[in-house]
């Protein structure tokens, strides 16, 4: 069965349903050399809004959910930084 869109009430084509098997798919590695490893934890950055910029006229922070390798910290898809000695 075809649904209708809002805009021309023209028919939405149906998609094919593809099967992913995710032990098919290629695993991500940490982009520092010196690590490699292929394992991720989910974290949280947090953020202060100004109260200039705040919808409240206040002060706030917010969080936003971000992923670090577990073997060295380094951010998904991040690049490691140089350190010049």
């Amino acid at each position: 069965m075809n649904s209708l869109n809002n805009v021309g009430q023209q028919p939405i084509p149906q998609q094919a349903k593809i099967q992913i098997n995710p032990n098919d798919l290629p695993t991500i590695p940490c982009k520092n050399e010196d690590c490699k490893k292929e394992v991720y934890i989910q974290t949280f950055v947090f953020k202060r809004v100004s109260k200039i910029i705040s919808q409240t006229g206040k002060e706030q922070i917010v969080s936003a959910v971000t992923f670090v390798c577990a073997g060295c910290g380094l951010g998904f898809g991040k690049e490691p930084v140089e350190v010049k000695k």
